[in-house]
């Protein structure tokens, strides 16, 4: 069955594998099997020739195992067509998208344009606001590195990257790849590195739930917000601090810690063990976005090792530079 949309939009039906909805002007058909491979030949013309430029779309090459995995065809038209006089009409196909089925949900496997039609790019970009404005309960995060792979592998939505300025509200900031999805950003104000990211979309809080916690895996640390978050309530106010020499804050910060913890070396020890991890997980793991909680506590742990003076410099330097350098792993709704 084709998906479910919201009532705002005039649906006619005329079987059970071809479906119609106006939108914008335009007309867009989701079509299911038996009917996909009705529209096969035209479908990989369309396909090959708007991935030559990158190398072709491998996908195509083998027509039974494509016809098998496309669960469902999208095409968009200028005109309005009867469901029944469509494939006779598949010349006027502007753009089109081709989903798979991946745990009950579609997932996008190509997305082309009409090459062979000036103006078929607007087609392609509506096509695309589409999807992502009738879908109810979108997320969505801005992603690079090993976060982008585990997006991949929860089945996460590559939003192309002509969307990214609205979305980021960073109009004229970023450089677009050529892949169409990926694009390139300065992080901070001080940074002049173009970041490679993308943006990837999730229909449930269950599967970007699942990607925090693979990050929270691969970090491999066992102190939590909470844990840290205890200590630094207990913490002397820093101003009540200023006036004291150095030795004096360090006796004053170990007598409540100890208060607080059996050892107030553990504390200082799983702050550094913490930032070692983070620095970790970002060098070697090529993780770039981190859970909000792992940056909150990232906080805590500067916060604390600060109060030392400079006993615990090199841990405080590292951790500042990450602070600077990586961003949150949050979701969004469209």
């Amino acid at each position: 069955m084709a998906l479910i949309r919201k009532n705002r939009h005039h649906i006619s039906t005329y079987g059970e594998s071809i479906r119609h909805v106006q939108w914008e002007n335009c007309a867009i058909y989701d079509i299911t099997p038996p009917d996909v491979e009705t529209f096969f030949v035209k479908m990989r013309d369309i396909i090959e020739k708007a991935y030559a430029s990158i190398g072709g779309y491998l996908g195509t090459s083998n027509p039974k195992k494509f016809l098998k995995s496309a669960k469902l065809l999208r095409i968009i038209t200028s005109t309005t067509y009867e469901e029944s006089e469509l494939p006779n009409h598949q010349d006027d196909i502007m753009a089109l998208e081709v989903f798979r089925m991946v745990d009950g949900s579609y997932k996008n496997i190509a997305l082309a344009k009409n090459m062979d039609i000036n103006g078929s790019g607007e087609f392609a970009r509506a096509i695309i606001r589409y999807d992502i404005e009738n879908y109810e309960g979108w997320y969505w995060a801005e992603v690079s590195g090993k976060v982008e792979h585990l997006m991949k592998k929860y089945n996460g939505y590559p939003i192309p990257n002509i969307y990214a300025e609205e979305i980021l509200n960073k109009h004229g900031q970023l450089e677009l790849d050529e892949d169409g999805v990926h694009y390139f950003r300065q992080i901070g104000l001080e940074d002049t590195t173009k970041h490679r990211k993308v943006i990837y979309g999730f229909k449930h809080q269950e599967l970007f739930d699942r990607v925090n916690n693979s990050v929270l895996d691969i970090l491999g640390v066992s102190m939590t917000y909470a844990d840290f978050q205890k200590y630094a309530n207990v913490l002397p106010d820093e101003r009540d601090l200023n006036s004291h020499s150095q030795k004096s804050v360090t006796k004053v910060l170990t007598r409540v810690l100890e208060q607080t913890t059996d050892s107030s070396v553990d504390i200082v020890k799983n702050a550094k063990n913490y930032i070692e991890s983070i620095g970790n997980a970002f060098y070697e793991d090529d993780i770039n976005e981190f859970p909000n909680d792992v940056i909150k506590c990232l906080d805590l742990c500067l916060k604390l090792l600060r109060q030392f003076g400079d006993k615990y410099i090199n841990a405080i330097t590292q951790g500042e530079e990450l602070r600077e350098m990586i961003t949150p792993l949050e979701i969004h709704t469209f």
